[in-house]
């Protein structure tokens, strides 16, 4: 069971589907900017099965588990 801080109020209905989507540090830094290289890592893909006003329960098929920090973006048709 995964867990979203968005609802309904935030336009998420039954049946919607989101990747979920991880930074994660490369290890490398920019030369120009001393800033870390960062690559997006696709962690699962949520279907949601529950809608509330200001939350949202839900499914995660994938090989990794989202937690706090991931970022869920609407999934590509």
């Amino acid at each position: 069971l995964v867990i979203v801080n968005k609802g309904q109020n935030a336009g998420i209905k039954v049946g919607d589907k989101y990747d979920v989507i991880r930074q994660s540090d490369t290890g490398m830094k920019d030369p120009d900017t001393g800033q870390p290289i960062l690559r997006k890592k696709k962690i699962c893909a949520f279907t949601v099965t529950e809608v509330e006003d200001a939350l949202s329960t839900g499914k995660c098929d994938g090989a990794d588990v989202p937690q706090a920090g991931d970022v869920f973006s609407p999934a590509a048709k």
